[in-house]
């Protein structure tokens, strides 16, 4: 949002052009649109980033003109923080605001963001070696900073401080070689990009032992198998030692991890007794096994043969001669197990509040719109209690109408009532998305949010989905929006995660600017039906999809 600025004072009169600052620094954490035209409804040229020095070309209504990136423009005055080159006094007399020092992550194996300035804190993310951090607090040894979308504090006595007159950091030393090994019981996706969404190589079984090549936004590049690609650091551990705040939490008494490729040494022994006639079973038969076979049963090599890199059963750790049935009769069959409550309890719905850690109007300067699906005629899908999508998808995008105004952004959206936006004379589905489409190409808006309800036939189906589509001219954009905000809903909402997906949706495939389409729940699941009527949990909703918002605005679009 971008409303006119008051008129200046007497002491900026137009009589003293000598007196008026000629720059100013652009405040809003997520930058500040340059328009074509003084008005919050002229096109938009380029995003001018927080902290920017500009120079003041001209002032008309509440608006400055000025130039950025070889593009000329105005952008609102209200967002804008006066410098005085001259140094005279007619600024307020106080010190200098100093710039949000940096500092650069100097642990070799990364450094732990925690809840509290603590080394006993909750470990919230891992931060990796060399990557530049934004200092927003000091305290007692520790650095308040965000990473990933997460605030949180890092041991100060692992940070390198860029001096504030350097514009870049100094040249970090190559990082030394790090392994890892995978944690994830049923095998590691190995994807072609670094994230969910990323095309799937191969697998990669648990307990595996890799280097890793690079890391980027929470996964790790490795090769395995003659294919090189990424798996996600969630579910990767990271086998060298370290000091207590650095990354994994390594203790100094364990023993130093072989820096070698692994072998025998670094990989749990296992005794299989391979003597001649000894009795091996596999896959429900019997024989005697080559070494190559027990070093992949072993998970120290791999089958060369796609077909055979699949979960088996564990082996024992040694064979046991089986004994004969016993003759007894069996016991009274067990009572089955009770089935698990799904009863719904209102009273587990917490408020949440979407403005912890985020800055005041964080979202300044931004143009969003949004789509609560269905309306009017349609009424969408249906869940069991005879609700309707359309019921729930309008007080969702109302609740974060409000939070989105609060963080400074103008909104706006394809219906505000239980109407549909087609203005044809004859209503179809089709029409309806077309003015939709409509709405969402003719407002330069920076975002397109659009709102629903998810629905199967089996009631048992549940969780949240986030759609992008590949047609759109801002698939990368789009995408990297609905990573954030299927992180942030889930996090917050802790439904079942569905992952981001690509989507054939006309709406998504038809706009112009970065577009999502969120199913928050399925409404024919009878638990979350319930929970969708719950004012708390939708406003919970909200929530989540504006912190996602501030997500994709704060952190780099993931390269391929």
């Amino acid at each position: 949002m971008e409303p006119p600025r008051p008129s200046p004072g007497p002491s900026g009169t137009p009589g003293t052009p000598t007196t008026r600052p000629k720059q100013a620094e652009i405040t809003p954490a997520g930058g500040l649109n340059l328009r074509e035209s003084p008005s919050s409804s002229g096109a938009k040229l380029a995003t001018i980033p927080q902290g920017t020095l500009i120079t003041l070309l001209e002032e008309q209504a509440g608006w400055y003109k000025t130039t950025f990136a070889d593009q000329t423009g105005w952008v609102a005055a209200e967002y804008l923080t006066l410098v005085d080159p001259s140094g005279s006094d007619n600024q307020p007399d106080k010190p200098a605001e100093p710039k949000t020092r940096q500092g650069v992550i100097t642990a070799a194996n990364g450094l732990n963001l925690r809840d509290n300035p603590s080394s006993s804190g909750e470990k919230l993310v891992t931060i990796p070696k060399d990557a530049t951090i934004q200092i927003l607090a000091e305290q007692s040894g520790w650095y308040q900073t965000t990473y990933e979308t997460k605030t949180g504090w890092i041991s100060a006595e692992y940070v390198s401080l860029i001096p504030s007159e350097a514009s870049d950091p100094p040249p970090a030393s190559p990082p030394a070689p790090k392994k890892g090994k995978s944690t994830a019981a049923n095998g590691l996706n190995l994807r072609a990009t670094p994230a969910a969404a990323g095309e799937k190589i191969t697998t990669v079984p648990g307990g595996t032992l890799f280097e890793i090549i690079e890391e980027e936004n929470g996964w790790y590049k490795i090769s395995f198998d003659s294919h090189t690609g990424w798996v996600s650091g969630e579910y990767v551990e990271i086998v060298e030692n370290t000091d207590e705040d650095k990354a994994d939490d390594a203790k100094a008494d364990e023993p130093a991890v072989n820096p070698n490729p692994p072998s025998e040494e670094t990989l749990p022994e296992i005794t299989i007794d391979l003597s001649v006639n000894g009795t091996v079973y596999i896959l429900g038969g019997s024989g005697v096994i080559s070494s190559t076979a027990q070093s992949i049963i072993e998970g120290k090599a791999f089958s060369k043969y796609k077909e055979n890199l699949r979960d088996f059963p564990p082996l024992p750790a040694e064979i046991k001669k089986e004994e004969p049935p016993e003759e007894e009769e069996p016991d009274d069959p067990e009572e089955p197990a009770p089935p698990v409550d799904t009863e719904y309890d209102p009273s587990r719905e917490v408020p949440v509040d979407p403005f912890i850690d985020i800055p005041e109007y964080a979202l300044a300067g931004k143009v969003i719109m949004l789509d609560p699906g269905h309306g009017g005629p349609d009424p969408g899908a249906s869940g069991p209690s005879k609700t309707h999508e359309k019921d729930n998808t309008l007080p969702i995008a109302l609740a974060l109408k409000d939070i989105l105004t609060q963080a400074g952004a103008e909104v706006l959206m394809t219906r505000e009532d239980d109407s549909s936006p087609c203005t044809a004379s004859k209503y179809t589905e089709l029409e309806d998305l077309k003015a939709r489409v409509a709405l969402a190409n003719s407002c330069n808006a920076d975002l397109f949010i659009s709102i629903h309800n998810d629905a199967f036939t089996n009631p048992a189906v549940n969780g949240t989905t986030v759609f992008y589509s590949a047609a759109n001219p801002k698939n990368v954009e789009s995408l990297h929006l609905a990573g954030s905000i299927r992180t942030s809903v889930i996090d917050i909402i802790k439904t079942t995660d569905r992952g981001v997906k690509p989507g054939n949706l006309y709406v998504l495939n038809n706009t112009k600017i970065p577009a999502i389409l969120l199913e928050i729940a399925f409404i024919s699941n009878p638990y979350e039906e319930a929970r969708l009527q719950n004012q708390t949990f939708r406003e919970n909703a909200a929530a989540g999809i504006f912190r996602g918002i501030y997500a994709y605005f704060t952190t780099p679009i993931p390269k391929d």
